[in-house]
């Protein structure tokens, strides 16, 4: 199996020209072991320092210069431990690889409706989140205003791939980023995504939530063979096909320290993988180029607010602050939790916009949790369950996770974005998007059965955040803009 291996350095060690490196034995490692730069632009942040304000911490990671290989697992460890004792390195490691952060039971329990015949109907009486608030999070006012499907948006999303062929997403899967991996057949997730956000209002499937944004999609997936791969890769290289005011949704979750990086059946100890210093640096390269970020907080039934986050893996480098603290390191992203449905949509999770957990997953928690979107019984393009004829005509009633709540706070967005541009108006920034959803919004409701307590032995509630009402985050968002 390959792995990618992360390199750190002070110098550009690769630049023949830069008279400060004189390091001839890093020089030589790197070519022999095929190590390349990471990001397009090693340095991608200078550019932008005179329009955004990064913290002297910030300032110091970003400074660094991250290298990447894709090594066979059975001599990673080798070529790892080769490279930290060699002269110019500040850090090298190995990060765990990514997953889907759907629930774990999402695979299990659904089985797929073999030998529906006829047309296609449509399902959009299910689809109770494009409703009114607080059940739903009212995208159905925004369509009645200019703009309000997203129009002139262009949305990327991050994950492993997608099948470019359903016959409810083939059309709306366009733009100028488009980085999929055919070879991968666990495409059902990507493609459950891209129906929530822009499923074609075509009176048949599903309808998108911002059917009017153009709708990229990179793939995390290693390709050795052309040097790109991994998951700061595929963001790197998103951020280069979006303008300021586009959204880059990341749909992925790592296994941290909890349970030692490990991946495991279940997800508990999975959290969001700007946790990370190469994902850390390219999430906070694309949010200084005002482009909104919204990503995954995980399942991994996490309190991100624990000292645990507070110490760094042994491996990164000195620079390396806890960006889950949002103090010396915030990548400007927008972190997303799941929360139960109403309660008579498909079944019985909890009260409604109360955090979902069980027994092998449960929505990330605390203080940077921004939004929160379903993170259960979400009817959308893939799956099965619901509606099977072929591989290109299949539809799910339950999808969820951080994966499912994640492009209903995206597609919110899209939608705002969409009203702002065509009434002229100035965009939401990563910053101002992040406020205002944390301002507005359906409130989380507090479970009494899942109250967390401090060191202290002090209750606090295990935020995650607001659903976003668009009839209000419109509202304000028009206030806000010139």
């Amino acid at each position: 199996m390959i792995q990618e291996l992360v390199v750190i350095t002070q110098k550009d060690v690769l630049n023949l020209n830069d008279p400060d490196v004189d390091e001839l034995e890093i020089r030589d490692k790197f070519r022999n072991l095929n190590i390349r730069p990471m990001f397009s632009n090693m340095n991608s942040l200078t550019v932008e320092r005179e329009s955004f304000t990064l913290t002297e911490q910030e300032n110091n990671f970003i400074d660094q210069h991250f290298y990447h290989a894709f090594i066979e697992s059975n001599e990673i460890e080798h070529v790892r431990e080769l490279l930290s004792n060699t002269k110019g390195v500040e850090s090298v490691y190995i990060p765990p690889p990514g997953e889907d952060p759907v629930q774990p039971n999402y695979n299990s329990e659904r089985s797929e409706q073999p030998n529906c015949t006829g047309n296609t109907p449509s399902f959009v009486d299910k689809q109770i989140y494009l409703g009114p608030a607080p059940y739903g999070i009212d995208a159905e006012y925004a369509w009645t205003i200019p703009g309000g499907k997203g129009e002139r948006i262009l949305i990327i999303d991050i994950e492993r791939a997608w099948n470019i062929d359903h016959e409810d997403g083939a059309s709306v899967m366009h733009g100028t980023c488009i980085y999929n991996d055919s070879n991968d057949q666990n495409n059902d997730h990507g493609t459950s995504v891209v129906g929530i956000l822009s499923g074609p209002h075509n009176q048949k499937g599903v309808n998108g939530i911002c059917p009017e944004s153009g709708i990229g999609y990179v793939s995390t997936n290693l390709f050795p063979s052309s040097e790109n791969g991994g998951i700061a890769n595929a963001i790197d290289r998103a951020t280069t096909c979006l303008s300021e005011g586009d959204i880059l949704v990341i749909e992925v979750h790592r296994p941290g320290p909890r349970y030692n990086y490990e991946n495991h059946s279940g997800q508990l100890g999975y959290i969001p993988v700007e946790w990370w210093p190469a994902e850390f640096k390219a999430i906070k390269n694309a949010t200084s180029k005002g482009i909104i970020v919204v990503e995954a907080a995980g399942n991994g039934n996490e309190w991100l607010d624990d000292l645990l986050y507070f110490n760094p893996h042994p491996d990164f480098p000195s620079t390396w602050s806890n960006p889950f603290a949002r103090g010396n390191m915030d990548s400007g992203a927008i972190l997303v939790g799941a929360g139960s449905p109403p309660p008579h949509v498909n079944g019985n999770y909890g009260e409604d916009r109360t955090r979902l957990f069980s027994s092998n997953w449960g929505s990330n928690y605390g203080n940077l949790i921004d939004a929160q979107g379903w993170g259960e019984s979400i009817t959308t393009c893939g799956g099965g369950d619901l509606f099977f004829r072929n591989q290109n005509s299949k539809y799910t009633k339950s999808f969820g996770g951080t994966s499912g709540a994640t492009p209903m706070v995206a597609g919110a967005l899209a939608c705002v974005q969409g009203i702002l541009r065509r009434a002229g108006k100035t965009l939401l920034t990563p910053s101002t998007a992040r406020e205002l959803l944390r301002r507005t919004g359906s409130p989380q409701i507090e479970n009494p059965n899942d109250v967390g307590i401090d060191v202290n032995g002090t209750p606090y509630l295990k935020r995650i955040g607001n659903r976003p009402n668009l009839r209000e985050l419109i509202t304000e968002a028009l206030k806000m803009s010139p």
